[in-house]
């Protein structure tokens, strides 16, 4: 079980300090399959860095089957724990949607297929429909 405990970040110094989000409360069940969306802006990739241990939280903690997630143990959770494919790589022509697709499907412990990779766009709305994504693919 991974938990996020009221977590804020900020940018910037005293004066020019940004609040990027604050107070936020997330719990994800393991071989969950969880979507963060937002407009640009919003701290989406802020706070997958914090998940992943790339990134510290102002306040709040991270707390992963029951350890809470620091500075002395967060190389180790990257290590053994997490599975991370940053932006940049979705724009890379070399990497398909169905590479991308396949190692988040194997990561989470999931048979991957055409038919699973159309339910999962369907269901996170990156498609308006079927045709659109077999379209897509080939």
């Amino acid at each position: 079980m991974l938990i996020l405990n009221n977590i804020s970040k900020n940018y910037g110094k005293k004066r020019k300090k940004r609040c990027c989000f604050q107070g936020v409360n997330l719990e994800f069940s393991p071989s969950s399959f969880s979507v963060i969306t937002g407009e640009k802006g919003a701290g989406k990739t802020t706070l997958i860095n914090i998940i992943a241990g790339i990134d510290s939280p102002d306040e709040g903690e991270v707390n992963f089957n029951t350890t809470i997630i620091n500075e002395k143990n967060k190389d180790e959770y990257r290590r053994k724990y997490v599975g991370y494919i940053g932006q940049e790589r979705l724009v890379d022509d070399q990497f398909s949607i169905d590479d991308l697709f396949k190692s988040t499907f194997m990561m989470i412990g999931k048979e991957f297929s055409k038919d699973n990779l159309i339910k999962a766009l369907l269901e996170l709305n990156l498609f308006d429909n079927k045709e659109e994504i077999e379209r897509e693919l080939h």
